[in-house]
C-alpha cells in the first residue's frame, strides 16, 4: 500500500513540479494535488487511506491555519506539513504539530520531512490538549465552506 499524501495550493505550476518531484522520491507514494482548499478538504474527509497533508498557509477561500485546524481536529491520525512564501512562522501551526517550511527554502528539507513520515506511515505528535477547544471552534467554521450540508441545515434553522 503507497503511502498517501495530499498537497493544496493554489499554484498549480508549483504544485505539478511538486507532484513529480514527490513521485520521483517516493515511488509507492499516492500524490493527490488540489488547488481549490475547499475540494481538497473535502478530499481529505471522504479518504480514509490519506496519511499526509501538505498545505499551503496562504490561499484563497481557505487559508492553511484553518484547514490544519480541521485536519487535526477531524482526522488526528494525518500528517501535516505547512509549506508558505510567508517569511514570518505561523507559531500556532507548530503548535498543533503541523511543521512549517518556507517555499524559499532548500525543497529537499521538505521532502526529507515527508520521506521520513513516510518510513513511519504517517506518525507524529498529536496536539496538546489545551488546544482542542480552539480547534473544535476553527474546524466548526471550516464545516461550513466543506461541507455542503451543514450550510444547508444552518439555512434552514435561520
Amino acid at each position: 500500500m503507497g503511502f498517501h499524501v495530499v498537497a493544496i495550493d493554489d499554484d498549480s505550476a508549483l504544485l505539478d513540479t511538486f507532484r513529480r518531484l514527490l513521485i520521483r522520491v517516493l515511488p509507492r507514494a499516492v500524490v493527490h494535488t488540489e488547488t481549490n482548499p475547499i475540494l481538497g478538504m473535502r478530499y481529505v474527509r471522504e479518504r480514509p487511506e490519506v496519511q499526509a497533508v501538505l498545505l499551503d498557509v496562504r490561499m484563497p477561500l481557505l487559508n492553511g491555519q484553518s484547514a490544519a485546524a480541521w485536519v487535526r481536529y477531524h482526522r488526528p491520525e494525518v500528517a501535516l506539513v505547512a509549506w508558505t512564501a510567508d517569511e514570518q512562522a505561523i507559531p500556532f501551526l507548530g503548535e498543533i504539530g503541523c511543521p512549517v517550511f518556507s517555499k524559499r527554502d532548500d525543497p529537499r528539507r521538505l521532502v526529507a520531512h515527508l520521506q521520513q513520515l513516510e518510513a513511519l506511515r504517517g506518525s507524529h505528535a498529536p496536539p496538546t490538549p489545551e488546544h482542542e477547544p480552539v480547534l473544535r471552534a476553527m474546524a466548526q467554521q471550516v464545516a461550513l465552506l466543506i461541507d455542503p450540508e451543514v450550510v444547508m441545515v444552518r439555512r434552514e434553522v435561520l
